[in-house]
């Protein structure tokens, strides 16, 4: 059987949860991602932050699910606050996985776009051994692509060579 690419049976009835806030340019790109998945027949939930570019990008957003979590990005040396942030979004991602309050059912996948919004959703799914994968837009990795063990990156196809 031959690839389809425009074939919808590959995430046709897929839940992904994309962790994409925190600012625009992870927003708009997981947006685009979650837009196009949905369009083939996938359940969608972003993940996003509760800073108000955030909020207010995803306000008439129609067909996919939106889930707010409650990190902060790192500002300055404010390393308590990130902390305290980052510890909170990663119970909160992991109640919302494993609880079927907020999905139906846990995700299939989840797609980390970078940022600080990112981080904590794919370490509980780490932990609840749902398969993850991350995205980087920028010619050099963010830190929390970098660092995240165990998930599978895709390479910016515009850049050459290693990182």
């Amino acid at each position: 059987m031959r690839f389809n690419p425009g074939s919808n049976t590959h995430v046709a009835n897929t839940h992904v949860a994309i962790a994409c806030g925190g600012t625009g340019g992870h927003l708009f790109p997981g947006m685009a991602v979650g837009r196009e998945l949905g369009a083939r027949g996938a359940g969608v939930t972003l993940l996003i932050s509760p800073k108000e570019v955030d909020q207010a990008a995803v306000r008439g957003l129609t067909g996919i699910q939106i889930a707010t979590l409650p990190g902060v990005g790192l500002q300055g040396r404010n390393y308590g606050a990130f902390l305290l942030g980052f510890a909170r979004a990663w119970q909160s991602a992991r109640r919302q996985f494993s609880n079927r309050t907020l999905f139906q059912r846990p995700p299939d996948a989840i797609l980390g776009m970078g940022g600080f919004t990112a981080a904590p959703p794919m370490l509980a799914g780490r932990q609840l051994c749902i398969p993850r994968m991350c995205i980087s837009q920028g010619a050099r990795r963010c830190v929390s692509t970098r660092r995240h063990e165990g998930a599978r990156t895709a390479r910016n196809s515009t850049r050459r060579g290693k990182w």
